[in-house]
């Protein structure tokens, strides 16, 4: 039938595939089966392997740039603690003396008026002597002693001695006073 037209579709003029796997149809000329697949033991397989993936780098002007700074509060601390280490060395290792008062030329009227004003004269006696005068402000002296008495209100002296008795006495405030005292031996 040469000439004849059908009504079925181009498409379905093509080969068609049964169920055991084989083609039933006209297989058009350029078409081929595909090549065995060669599955002889002596060629092992090649794997095709990509190399791993860069990680990703986010172009410069979206960068986040680290703070710059960072050694400016490491300097400060720095500088902070040493401050401290030579306070504490110049305050352990300076010597502790009496801070100089300045020389002043007296008038000659105050100067003249200077033994009246450190008080009236104060002597003290004990037998034996060589004891220690305490106030509460410290130690006075050693006896026989004989000074200024610069106290403004009577005040207590305690006369101490290594192997006697501890002995009190009143000293008057702003007055001259004469003191003698007899120490007692301490009993064991």
């Amino acid at each position: 039938m040469v000439g004849a037209v059908s009504d079925e579709p181009e498409f379905s003029k093509g080969p068609a595939l049964r169920a055991d796997g084989t083609l039933e149809g006209r297989v058009a000329p350029e078409a081929s089966a595909p090549p065995p697949v060669d599955s002889s033991p002596e060629q092992p397989l090649e794997l095709v392997t990509r190399p791993p993936p860069r990680p990703y780098v986010a172009p410069t002007a979206y960068r986040l740039e680290a703070p710059r700074r960072r050694w400016l509060p490491v300097v400060l601390v720095g500088f902070v603690v040493t401050g401290f280490a030579i306070a504490a060395a110049a305050m352990l290792f300076t010597p502790a003396t009496a801070p100089r008062l300045p020389q002043v030329a007296l008038p000659p009227a105050v100067r003249d008026a200077l033994p009246e004003l450190a008080g009236p004269p104060v002597v003290i006696m004990s037998e034996p002597s060589g004891a220690t005068i305490r106030a509460s402000t410290g130690v006075v002296g050693v006896t026989p002693w004989a000074g200024n008495n610069t106290f403004l209100t009577d005040t207590e002296l305690t006369l101490t001695l290594p192997g006697y008795q501890p002995k009190k006495l009143v000293l008057p405030g702003a007055k001259e006073a004469h003191l003698s005292v007899k120490l007692e031996r301490s009993r064991r």
